[in-house]
């Protein structure tokens, strides 16, 4: 695959990726303030303006004597996939590892949980991408969410083709080692993390956080290329046992190598503490479940990361 990078509408020549994701694309690239600085009066002050894709930095001057903290603010890059303009964020760590992970949101968008989990993995020496799947990174609440999930789960290539773009940018960062990426996703996040494994992209891991686990396309023999963790409530509505069962038996039947596990007592959304206050029954946070399944994620993943390398 070939991607085209641009600086300020100027072409800066074209980078050389794996095939398998998807189209060349044409990506829009903006400076924005990716660290703040906060004195004890409150004040925030922007310390570096960074190309989004480029990693460019130039350190604006502080002169505050009195500095409580630094935060990081995620990037925002700007992409298309099938006419549609989509707002992705990035977070970087301060030390990476050369390992980038797509951490894809849930079925209202890009919101406070899959940020969180994309500050935590960066914190870890992952980059990561959260992919827009909606656009314009727009999210929405109710029963207009299940629309815009509907439209794409709806139709398969569509779908895939919108977490692939997004894999697209994964691959594109600076600093990531293309053969060590992997993908997670929550609720509708984790069912689009489990087409990207079924579609068979050429990824290390993929880890499905209480998602949905039907697909309109099973995999097939010999396609899955991708590790594959399911995090799931024994309790979720959402995904019933015969679900699950179903999902075994389309493992088997594809032999991909997987791993399944189910929390007694967790509802859907069990790694989600800002469900509570949603007064829906078939949803609930369930600290152990959270505590449980990021720690079986982390680990997963450095297997995964591991074997990797080691082929």
């Amino acid at each position: 695959m070939l991607l085209h990078r641009t600086r300020g509408g100027r072409d800066t020549g074209t980078a050389d990726r794996r095939s398998g994701v998807g189209p060349k694309r044409r990506l829009a690239i903006q400076d924005r303030s990716v660290w703040v600085r906060k004195n004890c009066h409150g004040r925030v002050t922007p310390l570096f303006r960074a190309s989004a894709l480029f990693g460019h930095a130039k350190r604006n001057s502080v002169r505050s004597g009195c500095l409580a903290w630094e935060e990081r603010i995620a990037e925002t890059i700007i992409y298309t996939e099938g006419g549609a303009e989509l707002h992705g964020l990035v977070e970087r760590p301060a030390a990476p590892n050369g390992r980038g992970i797509l951490v894809i949101h849930e079925a209202n968008g890009i919101g406070a949980n899959v940020r969180r989990r994309a500050k935590m993995l960066a914190d870890k020496g992952y980059i990561s991408f959260i992919p827009d799947l909606y656009g314009r990174g727009l999210s929405y609440e109710g029963a207009e969410a299940v629309r815009q999930m509907d439209a794409l789960r709806g139709h398969t290539d569509r779908f895939r083709a919108r977490v692939e773009a997004g894999l697209e940018q994964l691959l594109a960062l600076d600093g990531v080692d293309p053969q060590q990426v992997a993908a997670i996703g929550y609720c509708f996040g984790g069912m689009a993390a489990l087409e990207l494994a079924r579609s068979g992209a050429d990824v290390a891991a993929v880890v499905s956080f209480h998602g949905l686990l039907r697909s309109g396309r099973p995999a097939r023999n010999g396609e899955v290329r991708a590790r594959i963790l399911v995090c799931t409530g024994a309790k979720d509505p959402l995904v019933p046992i015969e679900d699950i069962v179903a999902f075994q038996q389309e493992m088997h039947a594809a032999e991909a190598d997987w791993q399944l596990i189910v929390y007694g007592g967790a509802l859907h959304s069990f790694t989600n503490p800002n469900v509570k206050g949603m007064g829906d029954p078939r949803m609930d946070y369930d600290p152990s479940a959270d505590r449980q399944s990021w720690a079986a994620a982390l680990t997963f993943l450095e297997e995964a990361f591991g074997a990797e390398k080691e082929a």
